[in-house]
């Protein structure tokens, strides 16, 4: 069985009932009311937590947590205006400035909800943000999920039946403290509304100068007014008096009817207007921390989308150059190899392949120690032959180390004297290949000489 439960802001009193579908009709099961403190126009946070608290600890001691809540507010609370909007000329954003001239306040701080009725009306109702926001925040941390939020005035003569059999009615919504007229004409399905304020003290005389300042309100052919007491704590005869002044037969219902009126209207039409627009919907106000983690984590995912576009295009990019290397090591295999099978790695055993041979001749590839040996015809063991067969017989002599080089060759050791050394100098200076310099000698401790002999090439002093 279908249930919806609707939550009703008067003046004084809040009003919650629960209401079961049968067949297509809705039949009320559960009505209660608390008393909440009065607030006129609320535009801060501030001025509505009172009733706030009041509204949510009435509303957690008789709501099911969990479950969804029409929630109806005063006209009061609101500014309704209707705009002028011719069609195909008029947007959202055009209504809206042309709305801003009949308020008093600065548009950003109003949440508008805007409502086309025919071709060229557009009807506006805006409440301001930071005090709705504070009422439906309390309501949510007691965990009565808004389901939609709507005007009463909006919902006076909304539901088909008796009350709109007439060609046009008037509705009109009375509290404590205002009145709501709303127009229904069922012909062209023009919603006109006007609210304003009356004092609860006032006279007929009052009501009825209010009544003339306000739009026309003219009589309707063959039809009433119907007169909706929110409360009952004012009389209804100052109102019905000042209408009929006006020649408008008024039809009054009490404040049960009107109630249930509204009551019964939120809960069985889905169509109405919902204030529940901007930055009153329910994720722009329950969690601005998450609209910003939801953006990060799209920026997120973007970015790993195009890194993993990215990495797919080069791994397909790279996946040819492989190919491509694979083949031309396939070929230039065959190519040396042509009676061989083309082995696994191919390109390995080509430079292996490589590497052997120039292991095997003399050429670029030498390393400057032994390039300058090849070139002239030498290699090393046979340069330290001819070095090691100068050095004179019976000289007592300890090598320590034979350095060749690009340019020469280095001898370093120990002998007995500083003459032994010039002795190995003049032997050396025997062979043509070389130019051997003078020695370095130094005396050590124990009477040895260390000595340091150095001989270039005679090709390259040519050159220099």
């Amino acid at each position: 069985m279908d249930t919806r439960f609707a939550l009703q802001i008067t003046d004084n009193t809040t009003f919650l009932a629960q209401y079961e579908r049968k067949g297509t009709s809705w039949t009320r099961t559960g009505l209660q009311s608390a008393a909440t403190p009065f607030c006129a126009l609320p535009k801060t946070a501030s001025d509505l937590l009172p009733t706030a608290e009041r509204i949510t600890t009435f509303v957690k001691q008789n709501h099911p947590a969990g479950i969804g809540c029409r929630l109806i507010i005063p006209a009061n609370w609101c500014f309704i205006q209707h705009v002028e909007a011719p069609a195909g000329r008029f947007n959202d954003a055009a209504a809206q400035y042309a709305f801003e001239q009949y308020i008093p306040v600065e548009l950003e701080q109003l949440t508008c909800c805007n409502e086309r009725l025919d071709g060229s009306t557009v009807r506006i109702t805006a409440v301001f943000t930071a005090a709705m926001n504070a009422l439906l925040r309390t309501l949510e941390d007691a965990q009565v999920a808004v389901e939609s939020l709507t005007v009463d005035a909006m919902l006076a003569g909304n539901l088909p039946g008796a009350l709109q059999q007439t060609h046009t009615s008037f509705h009109v919504l009375m509290d404590d403290q205002r009145l709501a007229i709303r127009t229904v004409a069922q012909d062209d399905g023009v919603s006109l509304m006007r609210c304003f304020g009356v004092p609860q003290d006032a006279d007929a005389e009052l009501v009825r100068r209010q009544l003339i300042l306000s739009p026309p309100l003219t009589a309707p052919e063959n039809g009433c007014c119907h007169l909706w007491r929110l409360t009952d704590t004012r009389p209804a005869d100052c109102v019905a008096d000042a209408l009929a002044s006006l020649g408008v037969q008024v039809d009054t219902h009490d404040q049960e009817s009107a109630i249930e009126q509204c009551l019964r209207a939120a809960v069985g039409s889905d169509g109405l207007p919902d204030l529940r627009v901007q930055t009153l919907t329910r994720q722009d106000r329950w969690n601005p921390l998450r609209n910003r983690l939801l953006g990060c984590a799209a920026a997120a995912a973007v970015l790993l989308a195009t890194f993993a576009i990215r990495l797919c295009a080069d791994n397909a990019v790279y996946s040819s150059v492989i190919d491509t290397s694979l083949r031309d090591q396939t070929r230039i295999y065959q190519d040396v190899h042509p009676d061989k099978p083309v082995p696994y790695g191919a390109a390995l055993r080509l430079q292996s392949e490589r590497i052997g041979l120039e292991a095997t001749t003399a050429g670029p590839t030498d390393t400057p120690a032994t390039a300058w040996l090849h070139r002239s015809g030498l290699d090393a063991f046979t340069t330290l032959h001819e070095v090691t067969s100068r050095i004179p017989s019976g000289l007592k002599l300890y090598v320590n180390e034979i350095q060749l080089d690009d340019v020469g060759i280095t001898l370093s050791g120990q002998t007995t004297s500083h003459g032994a050394a010039g002795d190995i100098v003049r032997e050396l200076n025997e062979l043509t290949t070389l130019s051997v310099d003078p020695p370095r000698t130094k005396r050590r401790q124990d009477k040895t000489v260390d000595f340091r002999i150095r001989a270039v090439r005679t090709e390259d002093n040519t050159h220099d």
